[in-house]
């Protein structure tokens, strides 16, 4: 039972990080926005809001500006917003989702590092992520640093990245579980009242029994069946 919720979970998670719909918007491009004024200028230009999207709400549906997975492109593309810690963002292709690239650790740049998390629309705040396309050279220890994490997670051939929807599948796990916990203590709880009243119903049949053997001198109660008369009952009012 647990398997077919977490398969079930994994594949809903999926479906929501998904969006080929931000393939279409794609392109590349040799700059990127690196302050909030350019950012804005932009994003009205691409108008991403006014796009036709299956994947999230229109005003969620914003203009970004990322570095590729290989660090060798800088793309503009409408996608749905990411939060990201750690790193700097990428739009993976294979994936059509907003990710964070391993081979790009922005926690410790000298100018303006991504110390705290971040939404992946305001990557402009962070702008040596974009150096290090720009200046290749520039990403140093950084990339030697994390090419064996990023080979092993899969994002040197541009696949999505599971432990970016790793916390969300583990609160959705949690979610449901909580769902399954209070629906069993339901159960239990209507399954012993339901006893209770059984038990209640039993007892008071038993005196019944033995209140009407003894009023019409039945030696043999089995055969006994409650009547429906008023007059078996002196402590009922008529």
């Amino acid at each position: 039972m647990i398997c077919i919720i977490i398969i079930v979970l994994v594949v809903i998670v999926s479906v929501f990080c998904y969006c080929p719909d931000s393939i279409k918007t794609l392109s590349v491009v040799p700059n990127c926005p690196e302050n909030v004024t350019e950012w804005t200028k932009a994003a009205s230009k691409k108008n991403c809001s006014s796009r036709t999207q299956n994947c999230t709400e229109p005003s969620n549906f914003m203009y970004h500006c990322l570095i590729n997975t290989f660090l060798d492109k800088m793309i503009e593309v409408c996608a749905p917003t990411a939060f990201i810690t750690d790193f700097c963002c990428e739009f993976n292709t294979r994936g059509a989702v907003i990710q964070r690239n391993y081979r790009a650790d922005c926690r410790n740049f000298p100018i303006k590092p991504c110390d705290k998390p971040y939404f992946s629309y305001e990557v402009y705040k962070h702008p040596e992520c974009y150096a290090l396309i720009k200046n290749p050279s520039e990403r140093g220890t950084t990339e030697m640093s994390t090419h064996i994490t990023s080979t092993i997670s899969g994002n040197e051939d541009g696949f999505l990245d599971f432990s970016d929807i790793l916390p969300i599948i583990l609160a959705l796990i949690s979610v449901t579980t909580f769902i399954l916990a209070v629906r069993l203590l339901l159960w239990k709880k209507r399954a012993k009242q339901n006893r209770k009243e059984s038990s209640s119903s039993s007892d008071l049949v038993f005196i019944l029994k033995i209140y009407f053997t003894h009023i019409n001198g039945y030696e043999d109660n089995s055969k006994f069946v409650v009547p429906r008369d008023n007059n078996y009952f002196p402590w009922r009012s008529r």
